[in-house]
């Protein structure tokens, strides 16, 4: 009985002064925000998700980002949130983060598209080659390996684009402490918009380019397209592809990254022709075929 009545004695006071779960730290947007207003955001989020920490509130435009621990007081019955130090390694991150929103407005908001030479990776890549021979052929292995190892250095992303640079840093920071810049749900960041998504076109001299997007922490190929990453996109082993042209000029532009891939064009293009591509192993084969009218 004497259990009985400590247990019931513990469960009413657990339910009367609620004690909130420790919350890793959030990160907070809040670009219009005043000193007092910053605070008041903290103390509404660790409030309304029952989460006792540390959150940090910043507004890019005002270059300002500030601390507070936000717990419950029991004895009190209430939430409070006072003013604490950001720590080293997120004034080092939002640092980066002014930096990259300096050199590109606007670069936590939406999609963001980097473009660069794809020999900025190192090494020699040929866009089409590794859509159409597929994950299975040592191009894209050696395609992704200096891509990855690209992304690690910051000189060579700074090659590519400064601004990416300054964001691949930022959050670099931020998976230190096991967020992501780029994810709303368990990544840390409140973004007062949708988070920001990064696709990066790494293009040829005939303008074609494969396109990388960073996801769940890593850089991930997604597909290569014709004229500066915006055109008609190549096959990717090992679907099959099949062409309508408008005119001999969109035909050439896709034959020519087709054919210096490796991949076999058989005949022409004309008005009641479409191009169809199928993919073997590592070997694409692509020929003209007549439309029935």
């Amino acid at each position: 009985m004497r259990i009985f009545i400590l247990m019931l004695m513990f469960g009413l006071a657990a339910w009367a002064s609620p004690t909130p779960a420790q919350a890793t730290a959030r990160v907070i947007q809040c670009e219009d925000c005043t000193v007092p207003q910053m605070r008041s955001r903290a103390l509404s989020q660790g409030q309304g998700a029952g989460l006792s920490g540390t959150y940090y509130v910043f507004s890019l435009k005002k270059q300002l980002m500030l601390g507070f621990w936000v717990q419950y007081e029991p004895d009190v019955r209430r939430w409070s949130a006072s003013s604490t130090e950001v720590q080293d390694g997120v004034v080092d991150m939002f640092a980066h983060m002014l930096n990259a929103y300096e050199l590109k407005p606007n670069v936590f908001v939406g999609q963001q598209v980097f473009r660069g030479n794809i020999g900025d990776i190192g090494g020699t890549h040929d866009p089409v080659g590794i859509s159409i021979r597929g994950p299975n052929d040592g191009a894209y292995g050696r395609f992704m390996d200096n891509l990855q190892s690209c992304m690690a250095v910051t000189a060579c992303v700074r090659g590519i684009s400064p601004a990416l640079a300054q964001l691949n840093l930022a959050e670099n920071k931020a998976k230190s402490f096991t967020w992501s810049l780029f994810r709303i749900i368990g990544g840390g960041f409140s973004w007062q918009s949708t988070p920001p998504t990064v696709t990066l076109r790494l293009c040829n001299q005939n303008n074609d380019c494969a396109i990388v997007k960073y996801k769940n922490g890593e850089w991930v190929f997604v597909e290569t397209r014709a004229e500066g990453g915006t055109g008609m996109k190549y096959p990717k082993n090992p679907e099959y592809a099949e062409y309508d042209f408008a005119n001999s000029g969109e035909a050439g532009i896709i034959e020519r990254g087709l054919t210096e891939a490796g991949a076999a064009v058989i005949g022409n293009w004309n008005l009641r022709s479409v191009l169809a591509c199928t993919s073997t192993g590592v070997t694409t084969r692509c020929e003209y075929l007549v439309v029935p009218q």
